[in-house]
Order: structure tokens, then C-alpha cells, then sequence
């Protein structure tokens, strides 16, 4: 079993996010903000996939583990959202799309397929001021035919609304070193036994 840590960029981090939580009280603060939710921490069984990070969900294996923190775009100390486990490695996003439909799951909003829908822009960070969020999923469409590999995850923990903070001084007492998270670090069995303490689990 491997485990890493890892960044993303919620809604509330731009004045974008932050109109779409205050417009859509169904957005909670800290969920991916982009049209394809990466992950999309919303669901029972949240995907991982190339999207975002290309190559990432195709190292995973079935049993890793992967934390999920804020990147520090606007919104202060990181904050620890999401830590899941891999349970599924499937080939392609359609084969994904199978396997939620056989467990009658909703799809995760990364999954793209033939008959999937973007977030629409408003309930977006719209990190990069597009006027169409078709220009935008034209993006992961691409991305989702070159990086196909979807990786189905449990939830071990998922807070959208208050996470906790680790900030550089916890960072350093758990890791000795303020990990770098734009690539996911690994992080070892000590250090993970450390993190589990600190957020209670």
C-alpha cells in the first residue's frame, strides 16, 4: 500500500467560487471547483483520474491511500478535505461509468463519457475566465482520452464545510519538512500513523 498527499484548488479559493457557494446553498466551501469535480468529494464512491494530474490514477493501485488538502490559492493554512482509498482500477472512463451503473451509483462528475454533463460555469471556480464551459470540458475531454485509467475510491474521511488545518508548523512535526504536494508525495507508515492522530481518525 502506498499513500500520498496530494492538492487541489476549492471553490471558495476566487470571487467565482465564492458568488457560486453564496448563490448555490447546495455548494458546500471546500468541494473541487471545477467542471469535473477532481475528485468529486460529493459522492458515495469519488473517482480519481487524469483530468487534473495526468498519470496519477494510472501508479494508483487498489489499497492506496491518497490525502486530500487545499493548495494555498487564497484561502490561508492548507486544510486537510478528503483522504481515500482505491478499491477499483477500471480502463477507461466508459468501463468507470459501467461500474457505477452495475453498483447503481450516480457518476462521479469526472467521469467523461459519451453521455456525462459539465458542472455548469456558474457553480465553478472558473479558474481560467472562460466565456463557455464547453471550451473548458473540451480540456478534460482530451485529457480523458489520453490519461484513461479511473481509479474508485471509499472515503475514509470527507469534511466539505469546517476541515481541519495543518498549517507548516503541524506539517513539520508530522513530516519533518513541509511536503510538496503539486506532484503527490508519498508519505510513510509513521508519518500516516502521526497525520491519523492528529485529525482523530
Amino acid at each position: 500500500m502506498s499513500i500520498y498527499m496530494t492538492s487541489f484548488t476549492p471553490i471558495i479559493f476566487n470571487n467565482a467560487g465564492k458568488n457560486a457557494v453564496a448563490k448555490f446553498d447546495f455548494l458546500p466551501p471546500y468541494i473541487d471547483g471545477s467542471c469535473r469535480r477532481e475528485p468529486d468529494f460529493e459522492q458515495e464512491y469519488p473517482a480519481i483520474t487524469g483530468l487534473c494530474r495526468p498519470g496519477f490514477a494510472a501508479k494508483l493501485n487498489i489499497g492506496d491511500i491518497v490525502i486530500y488538502c487545499t493548495n494555498q490559492r487564497g484561502i490561508g493554512p492548507r486544510k486537510v478535505v478528503a483522504i481515500l482509498q482505491v478499491i477499483a482500477k477500471l480502463n477507461t472512463h466508459e468501463c468507470a461509468a459501467d461500474w457505477y451503473f452495475g453498483q447503481r451509483l450516480p457518476f462521479p462528475s469526472n467521469l467523461v463519457t459519451a453521455n456525462s454533463k459539465p458542472i455548469p460555469l456558474d457553480q465553478t471556480h472558473n479558474i481560467r475566465n472562460f466565456s463557455d464551459v464547453t471550451k473548458w470540458d473540451a480540456m478534460y475531454k482530451y485529457r480523458a482520452t489520453k490519461y484513461p485509467i479511473v481509479t474508485v475510491c471509499k472515503k475514509i474521511q470527507v469534511e466539505l464545510n469546517n476541515p481541519t488545518i495543518l498549517d507548516v508548523e503541524v506539517m513539520k512535526s508530522i513530516f519533518c519538512r513541509v511536503p510538496g504536494t503539486q506532484n503527490p508525495s508519498l508519505i510513510n507508515e509513521e508519518q500516516w500513523a502521526k497525520l491519523k492522530k492528529y485529525l482523530g481518525l
